[in-house]
């Protein structure tokens, strides 16, 4: 990505503890716009000059910014292991031993009831695309403004014809209409 994981500086742990090993408390400080660090898989990651080459954009990074993204990272990275080669230049430690995976604030029982759901849903194949579902889609789309616009471009050529063979051709006895492929023509006797 254009050398968008480089780091700037270096990274300060904050008190004397060993470098790369933080608290929950230590990555929520991180959650300003010129700081950002996130946990994702218990490792923490300072994203601050990353933020903005973000390809999802910056403001759906942010959000994440001094907390655990893990669910979001999983969701929205089909390829993890594409991602991940992005994610080591980022990567300056790990949650300690002694800190939860996810926040202290986060409820951990809804937390896990949402990833036992999305485990089901990846078992009942939730998340594969079907090509043909959305060429359907896709192919309605085009009919409907085809059926849209049709009428129009019929309705437009099709009146001056038939108001210049009313005015032209009123007065003859009308044997009977063809369909042209654009024109009404009457045969007069």
């Amino acid at each position: 990505m254009g050398g968008g994981g480089q780091l700037s500086g270096s990274v300060e742990p904050s008190s004397g503890r060993d470098s790369g090993v933080f608290t929950w408390e230590e990555v929520q400080k991180h959650c300003t716009r010129t700081d950002q660090w996130l946990v994702i898989n218990r490792k923490v990651y300072n994203i601050t000059q990353w933020v903005k080459r973000h390809p999802g954009g910056s403001r759906v990074i942010s959000h994440y910014a001094g907390e655990d993204a893990t669910e979001a990272f999983t969701a929205f990275h089909p390829d993890l292991k594409f991602v991940q080669k992005f994610l080591k230049p980022l990567l300056i430690g790990e949650l300690a031993p002694t800190e939860p995976s996810q926040d202290r604030n986060k409820n951990a029982s809804i937390i896990q009831d949402f990833e036992n759901l999305r485990v089901q849903a990846e078992k009942k194949g939730l998340f594969k695309t079907n090509p043909l579902f959305f060429g359907l889609h896709l192919g309605h789309i085009l009919l409907l403004e085809a059926l849209r616009v049709a009428p129009r471009l019929v309705m437009r050529n099709w009146l001056d014809d038939d108001i210049f063979v009313l005015n032209n051709f009123g007065n003859c006895s009308v044997a009977g209409w063809m369909v042209a492929a654009r024109l009404w023509t009457p045969f007069c006797l």
